[in-house]
């Protein structure tokens, strides 16, 4: 069982709290929130990254089903989309840079999970993608810094031909590993 966790800068002003049941958040040196870590289910968490001005705009959201978006730090538009089949790096402009399935090892040599993805949300939050298990948010300002792991641990439940219209494909439920 986990314990309570608080951490303080050297001024006194709280850095990080994490809760037994492994909800918290982490502050910028400001006192605004730079990390949200909420939970519906024990296990299945949902981070939220927001930025360090008063209107506090969301930087990314890491979902525990697999979904997950990241947004530029500047423009707030959408920087990259996960499912649980994949993703997509955007430019700037909302150009498709890379995109890529979890499982499809061959054709994408220059994106996850065969290439790892690395940027800066902000100044002080990061990601690092080296696959749908392996993304890590991570917070650093001077000697401050922690990482989670906000990766999806995904397995198939089953798999079923469907038809639609002309296009037959195979679906696959997801169910989230605990």
């Amino acid at each position: 069982k986990r314990s309570l966790i608080l951490k303080y800068y050297d001024d006194g002003h709280k850095f990080i709290t994490l809760f037994p049941d492994g909800t918290g958040t982490v502050l910028y040196p400001s006192g605004r929130v730079a990390i949200t870590i909420s939970s519906v289910e024990l296990g299945l968490y949902t981070y939220i990254a927001q930025d360090d001005t008063p209107d506090q705009n969301v930087l990314a959201v890491f979902k525990s089903d697999g979904h997950a978006i990241c947004n530029y730090y500047h423009h707030g538009t959408v920087r990259l989309h996960l499912d649980q089949i994949g993703g997509i790096e955007l430019d700037q402009k909302g150009g498709r840079r890379r995109k890529w399935h979890w499982k499809e090892q061959i054709e994408h040599v220059h994106a996850p999970p065969i290439q790892p993805i690395t940027f800066a949300l902000s100044p002080i939050i990061s990601v690092r993608l080296k696959g749908q298990e392996s993304i890590s948010l991570t917070f650093t300002y001077a000697k401050y810094s922690c990482r989670f792991q906000v990766g999806a641990r995904l397995k198939a439940i089953s798999r079923q031909p469907t038809q639609i219209g002309e296009v037959s494909f195979k679906e696959i439920n997801l169910r989230l590993r605990k």
